[in-house]
């Protein structure tokens, strides 16, 4: 607590034994393990007298390959050393320096992540039975050192990324027989799959089913970065474009992949990567979703469509709409919406567009059919069913009538016209009105009841 608040530290980074791999990893894998110790004097306070571990004879991190011609770091590091944090050092890390290193901060819960480990999984094509010994290994050790003080240590489990279901095991593991609160894999793309693939579906669902977190965590020197080798040895440059990009590029995946929508409980965490990133990616999202999301919408229907009682699609209209008068390119999506639906779907549907669009009009629907007398806004429907009744079209011109298009014109006519009394301007200029919608309905449903009576 400090100055009358709880504080939890949801990313908080332990300082991994020298003996880890000796005390927790099983026999059998050993011998694949070796390391040295960093020297005392000299260098980052933090990482005085840690271990260098190498997996089959690699590094860890791809930091020294990368770095091997950088003579200035040292020093500089040098320079800023952290004495405040010397009686850790001096304790080995233990779960005690961590709980009154919490003291001194003010914190009063904290989740714990890896620092030398952040580079443990950080490679392509490791042996799967491998890395998760390694996984099982980090965990058993970090378990023993919450125990310290539960209340307030808590631990994020390490993952085998290098295979889903082994990963979906030590996941069960870690959760029901430790009391892990989250799961912490990189963000990078591994073994050619990134995170929105259908490979990654167990995971996502388990996450979900048991309800924590996955939490990406990000660092330096990963060998199968796609950031990194693009800023040589400085380690700088490769430290703020990792920790931010990856992050971006991840939740990319997340959102605009369909995974959040697939897995509507599955909690996420970007950790050490700011904020400062979210607001301009999401603008970014909106103003593309505006030319992207019809075109999904197709891959979506094609693939959910057997989920659903019927389908209702109004594809583009402006490549056919007299109102615009100039091409724009999306005609194409109306045409191929009704060859698949033609062609491929058994449920009713009803497709909605303008007048002389390449459509079957079974109806033709304008405000002068309903209470709407002002409105001129005809619109064409195509159904599965063809027409099960049409009524008269006569419009009356002894007033002055309403069209609606474009982000022009007085925005409460328009929506007295329309019986929409919600929508901006730029919204009704899309809109069907909700009269038509309720008649077209009515005969839907009377498709529904048909087919379910069937």
């Amino acid at each position: 607590m400090k100055e009358g608040y709880r504080f939890v530290d949801c990313d908080m980074h332990i300082m991994e034994p020298p003996d880890l791999f000796d005390k927790y990893l099983d026999p059998e894998f050993k011998p694949r393990v070796t390391s040295s110790l960093r020297r005392m004097e000299g260098g980052a306070t933090g990482m005085r007298g840690r271990p260098t571990w190498y997996f089959d004879g690699q590094p860890l991190s791809n930091d020294g390959n990368v770095s091997q011609y950088n003579r200035t770091r040292g020093p500089l590091v040098s320079q800023r050393a952290n004495t405040t944090v010397m009686f850790a050092v001096e304790r080995g890390y233990d779960a005690g320096a961590q709980v009154m290193g919490m003291a001194m901060e003010g914190i009063d819960i904290a989740v714990l992540f890896p620092t030398i480990g952040l580079s443990f999984m950080a490679r392509d094509n490791m042996d799967p039975q491998f890395s998760a010994a390694i996984c099982r290994a980090y965990n058993d050790w970090l378990h023993d050192f919450v125990q310290y003080s539960p209340d307030q240590l808590k631990m994020a489990a390490m993952l085998p990324v290098h295979d889903v279901n082994l990963a979906c095991a030590e996941l069960h593991r870690c959760v029901k027989e430790y009391g892990a609160v989250g799961a912490f894999v990189r963000p990078n793309y591994v073994n050619g799959r990134y995170w929105h693939s259908n490979y990654w579906d167990p995971l996502y669902s388990l996450l979900q089913e048991l309800n924590v977190p996955l939490c990406f965590h990000e660092g330096t020197g990963s060998y199968y970065s796609t950031i990194e080798p693009r800023f040589g040895e400085n380690r700088f440059m490769r430290h703020v474009a990792s920790h931010s990009t990856e992050m971006q590029l991840a939740l990319i995946a997340l959102m605009l992949g369909g995974i959040l929508e697939f897995y509507p409980r599955l909690r996420v965490a970007f950790l050490e990567a700011q904020s400062w990133w979210v607001p301009g990616l999401l603008g970014r999202i909106e103003w593309d979703l505006r030319q992207h999301h019809q075109a999904d919408a197709l891959g979506f229907l094609a693939g959910h469509w057997r989920e659903f009682d019927a389908v209702h699609a109004s594809p583009p209209c402006q490549d056919f709409s007299v109102a615009t008068r100039k091409e724009h390119g999306t005609g194409w999506l109306l045409k191929a919406t009704l060859t698949f639906l033609r062609g491929e779907v058994t449920i009713p549907w009803v497709v909605e567009n303008v007048p002389g669009a390449p459509l079957v009009p079974h109806y033709r629907l304008c405000g002068c059919m309903f209470d709407l007398p002002r409105l001129r806004r005809e619109r064409w429907f195509e159904t599965s069913w063809g027409c099960l009744a049409q009524r008269a079209m006569t419009h009356d011109h002894s007033f002055e009538t309403v069209s609606v298009y474009g982000n022009n014109g007085n925005r409460a006519e328009r929506q007295t016209a329309m019986g929409i009394d919600w929508m901006s301007r730029a919204e009704l200029s899309q809109a069907v009105p909700p009269v038509y919608t309720t008649y077209l309905g009515r005969h839907l449903r009377l498709m529904i009841k048909e087919r379910v009576d069937q």
